[in-house]
């Protein structure tokens, strides 16, 4: 029981945007139940993490990160599509750097995203190096925790496809026909 408060209290300071005090939260792990709380997005806008959560994506490093932003930027619709939350700790970013080059293009993002500042917050949630770590959620409860090393990797885990759907393609343009020659001019038609 103690156990499961102390994660709990991860997650929810995680996502809450707050910091936790006293010992550091024990990992977060399968069977944890999480009670329906807000947080922040990177616009600072409330949002809240309740039953319609299903999949958190969580990144602490480059890497896994970049397989998150690269799998969204190639399927904007992920997010809503399986009713998932990016978490990001981006504590170990200089701080002047952070500030005036990362969180500005973080802003421009299409999609939400809670990022964790300091490290203190995301503690608790289990990382690989190098790798995107998937928490699958079942009525705020903690169902499976997967790594992906790849997009790839990250689509399967989540039942898509291993690469995103293409877009439709434009319909073609009539190539432009040329008169066809008559048979007095003794040509052919092409």
């Amino acid at each position: 029981m103690r156990h499961a408060t102390f994660a709990r209290l991860a997650l929810a300071t995680l996502l809450l945007g707050g910091c936790a005090s006293g010992p550091p939260p024990e990992p977060v792990v399968v069977g944890l139940e999480v009670e329906p709380f807000t947080f922040h997005d990177q616009h600072g806008d409330a949002r809240r993490f309740d039953t319609s959560i299903r999949l958190v994506l969580f990144s602490r490093d480059m890497d896994g990160g970049a397989i998150i932003r690269d799998t969204l930027a190639a399927d904007p619709g992920f997010l809503i599509r399986h009713k998932a939350v990016y978490v990001s700790d981006i504590s170990r970013m200089p701080g002047a750097i952070r500030r005036f080059v990362v969180m500005p293009r973080l802003r421009r993002r299409p999609y939400l995203m809670f990022l964790d500042k300091t490290g203190d917050v995301t503690a608790g949630l289990p990382s690989e190096d190098d790798k995107a770590t998937l928490i699958f959620m079942k009525r705020l409860t903690v169902n499976r925790i997967e790594y992906a090393d790849s997009i790839a990797a990250l689509r399967t885990a989540v039942g898509d496809p291993a690469e995103p759907p293409a877009p439709a393609p434009a319909p073609a343009a009539e190539p432009a026909s040329e008169p066809a020659q008559s048979e007095a001019d003794g040509a052919e038609a092409p």
